[in-house]
């Protein structure tokens, strides 16, 4: 637990707790793939995985681009 408080608070305002439970350690996995034609267009997926101790999180995108 941590005491804090806003800023620019005064001293009268008082303060409050925070607490943050984070792993202590957490592994991150990231893997994609792009595919080009020759026609100009291409597509590109990612996916992103952080894991730790009662912690996941995962990210993917998916992105398509026409060059002319």
């Amino acid at each position: 637990m941590l005491e804090s408080s806003f800023v620019g608070a005064g001293a009268s305002d008082g303060t409050f707790l925070t607490c943050l439970n984070s792993p202590e350690v957490v592994g991150n996995f990231t893997a994609g793939l792009t595919f080009y034609a020759e026609n100009g267009f291409k597509a590109k997926g990612e996916y992103a995985l952080s894991a730790g101790d009662s912690f996941v999180g995962q990210r993917a995108s998916l992105r398509f681009a026409y060059h002319f």
